[in-house]
């Protein structure tokens, strides 16, 4: 999967430039959806556990 967009912040370029020079970029974009993906899903399993909330 690739996400491709503008970089807009000053940090976000930092980190950009950081990640390409160091070669790291194919295992980060390894990672981070795997890292996203797990998550949201304990996220979600800590939402249904939850009895007391109310979604509207």
């Amino acid at each position: 999967m690739t996400i491709e967009g503008k970089i807009s912040s000053e940090e976000c370029r930092r980190l950009f430039n950081i990640i390409a020079a160091s070669g790291q970029s194919e295992l980060i974009n390894e990672l981070v959806p795997q890292i996203v993906d797990t998550t949201l899903h304990h996220l979600l399993w800590t939402l249904e556990l939850e009895e007391l909330l109310i979604l509207h």
